[in-house]
């Protein structure tokens, strides 16, 4: 009983938490319809797996690491938000373009965002705020409008680093369409040249790859444990 409780309690928090949100006028509706549509699609992309071309499912998982490993965790954090390493002039686009795919903002504001949360962490200042629970700290804060002392903090950070990185702001200029070009376009447009399909290649892959990368790892990770499960079933000839 005790832990039935504790659950319809964590289910009560959760329904007051989003009406309060919805009250105060806080909720990030463009962010909740995107992502809440590109995760029904990963889901119904499921049922279109087995009509992929051997090679289209081989491209998604390529571009996982690509647009995660490189775009996201070598990219955007490790280079442009932490300046961990120098990279040459090639290699910058290299990871913007990767980036790009993975669709999780520009770097401009994926670099802002994580330099304000590290300068002011576990505060209101902090994008992702630990101290107001698990669910907004993972993913939470991007149903809702930034707090005030977010944009403040924003606007008193020095990123001339940024503004003197061409890549960047050529990415920042042509944001978000750069960005949706190559997380859904691309990836379906590299897969007719192996004859498949482009919207098997833009719901394999783009919307998969959102979905992983964006919030809900556990809605789109079944779209890769087929891919796996098929590339290792089907007869080697084409």
């Amino acid at each position: 009983k005790k832990g039935f409780s504790e659950k319809m309690g964590v289910v009560t928090d959760s329904i007051n938490t989003v009406a309060r949100h919805y009250k105060q006028g806080t909720m990030n509706w463009p962010m909740i319809i995107y992502i809440g549509l590109a995760h029904v699609a990963a889901v119904v992309g499921l049922f279109y797996l087995s009509s992929c071309h051997r090679y289209t499912l081989l491209w998604a998982l390529i571009l996982w690491p690509i647009s995660g490993m490189l775009g996201i965790t070598a990219g955007a954090h490790r280079l442009w938000s932490h300046r961990s390493y120098k990279a040459s002039f090639p290699l910058r686009v290299v990871l913007m373009l990767s980036n790009a795919i993975a669709n999780q903002g520009s770097i401009w504001h994926w670099a802002r965002d994580h330099r304000v949360h590290h300068k002011h962490s576990e505060t209101n200042a902090d994008p992702h705020n630990a101290t107001r629970g698990f669910f907004f700290a993972h993913m939470g804060w991007l149903f809702v409008k930034k707090h005030k002392d977010i944009v403040e903090s924003g606007k008193k950070l020095n990123f001339d680093d940024l503004v003197e990185d061409s890549t960047v702001m050529f990415q920042k200029k042509l944001d978000p369409w750069f960005a949706l070009f190559m997380c859904f376009v691309f990836p379906g447009l590299v897969c007719t040249l192996w004859g498949d399909n482009f919207w098997n290649g833009t719901g394999s892959l783009g919307l998969s790859d959102t979905s992983v990368f964006f919030t809900l790892p556990g809605v789109s990770t079944p779209l890769h444990i087929c891919m796996v499960t098929i590339l290792m079933t089907l007869p080697c000839g084409l």
